[in-house]
Order: structure tokens, then C-alpha cells, then sequence
């Protein structure tokens, strides 16, 4: 009876202390979560470069003053070079609604990726330095394409695929993210192309929409009196925006 009690001592003992670990990793998990929680999106930003530093990350940046704050670095594993930023809901959603474009046509998603090399190469894809970011001359191509009649405007059509004047609303964070996500929707017919290309929309060449995109650009577009809108699929005047 006494080894049996000595036993049972001994394993109430470990369990006490397995018991009292697991309560303390918990706490010590909850209280890394708060501190998360409290700390702002530039203190997170720091501590994630100084994570993706030790993980042996390349070029890491820490861009603290753009608009967004964002930490960039290079993955030398895959390759890629990426961007984070921290609890911006809306561009999440705003990715959705590109992606759904580039798969609309494998002609646009072409047409992005020349532009945004175009644009690399010359040095003017970095808004923290005065010029557009890559998100931007993706938005440019998407403008030029609803225009030409090579896409639709997702955001104008209802859940089914037609055009409609009152689209559906899916508020997030008090903005409007709605757009059609239908297998196939149907091109606009409430808004003729604009006449950018020789060729019919349907048949132009990857070639024809890349000149055409220039042309557009730095001839048809003004500047001065209009503003890029894709939500809409047209250019919105300047003023109405009281820019």
C-alpha cells in the first residue's frame, strides 16, 4: 500500500507539473497574441522583417511611410519577389476582383505582365518614389480592355452575368466590393467599345492590344480632365472627383 501511494505521489506530482506547463505555454501563446493585437501596423511590419531576416530572406524593406506600410523582400527558395502588408481587407478583395479579369482572357493577363515588365525595366513601377506601383498599370490594362470591348465591366453586371444600372452591394469596410463572379459573363452591351483597335476585340492580337494600349494612353486619354475608373468602365471626369 505504501509503494502504491508512493506511486500515485509521483504521478499526481508529473501530472501537476505537465498541467502547469501546458497552462503556462497558453498563457504565454495568449500574451504573444495581445501584444499582436496592440501593436500598430508599422510595429508589425518591423518585427516581420526582423522574422523574414532571420529566415534568410533577401532585399528585405521595410516601407513605412507608404500609404499602406509594406515589407518587401525576395524568397530566394521560390524565387519570387513579395510584398505583406497588415489588415488591409479591401486589397485582398481587390486581388479577387483582378484575378477574375485575368482569367476572363489570357490576352489581358499577357498584356499585364508586358506592361508591368515595361514599367520594371524603366524604373517607374514604385510609388514610394513618385511613379505607379505594378497594382496600378494592372488597372491601366483593365481600363484599356473594357474600353477596347476585350472585357466586360465586372462590377456593372448582376450575380447572374447582364448588365444592370443597380449592381449588388457587399460592403466591406464600408466600400461597395461587389462584382460578378460568373462563370462567363456576357460583354456590356449598355456601352459600345471605343474604336482602339483595327481588328474585332474578340480576334486582336496580343501584339495589336499592346500598341493599341500606348496609343490610348498617350493620344486618346486626357490627362488633365479624366480619371482611370474600372468600377465604372469608363473614364469619370476629374472634376466630379474634385481633383
Amino acid at each position: 500500500n505504501e509503494a502504491a501511494a508512493g506511486v500515485e505521489s509521483v504521478a499526481l506530482a508529473r501530472n501537476s507539473e505537465k498541467s502547469s506547463a501546458e497552462v503556462g505555454g497558453a498563457e504565454s501563446a495568449k500574451t504573444e497574441r495581445d501584444q499582436w493585437r496592440v501593436m500598430t501596423p508599422k510595429q508589425i511590419i518591423r518585427r516581420m522583417a526582423r522574422a523574414l531576416r532571420r529566415a534568410k530572406m533577401r532585399d528585405v524593406q521595410e516601407l513605412l511611410r507608404a500609404r499602406v506600410p509594406i515589407v518587401k523582400f525576395f524568397d530566394p527558395y521560390s524565387g519570387f519577389h513579395v510584398d505583406l502588408c497588415v489588415n488591409n481587407k479591401l486589397a485582398a478583395h481587390n486581388t479577387m476582383l483582378v484575378r477574375r479579369y485575368m482569367e476572363f482572357d489570357e490576352r489581358v493577363r499577357l498584356l499585364a505582365l508586358l506592361i508591368k515588365l515595361w514599367a520594371k525595366r524603366r524604373a517607374i513601377n514604385e510609388p514610394y518614389r513618385g511613379t505607379l506601383s505594378s497594382y496600378a498599370f494592372v488597372l491601366l490594362v483593365v481600363h484599356f480592355c473594357q474600353l477596347a470591348g476585350v472585357l466586360p465591366c465586372l462590377q456593372r453586371l448582376d450575380r447572374s452575368g447582364y448588365p444592370t444600372d443597380a449592381p449588388p452591394s457587399h460592403l466591406v469596410d464600408g466600400w461597395n466590393v461587389y462584382f460578378c463572379t460568373s462563370a462567363q459573363p456576357p460583354p456590356p452591351a449598355h456601352r459600345p467599345p471605343l474604336r482602339l483597335l483595327a481588328s474585332p476585340p474578340t480576334e486582336a492580337s496580343l501584339g495589336e492590344l499592346l500598341l493599341a494600349f500606348f496609343h490610348y494612353f498617350a493620344f486618346v486619354f486626357r490627362y488633365e480632365q479624366h480619371v482611370v475608373s474600372i468600377r465604372t468602365g469608363a473614364p469619370l471626369a476629374a472634376a466630379d472627383k474634385r481633383w
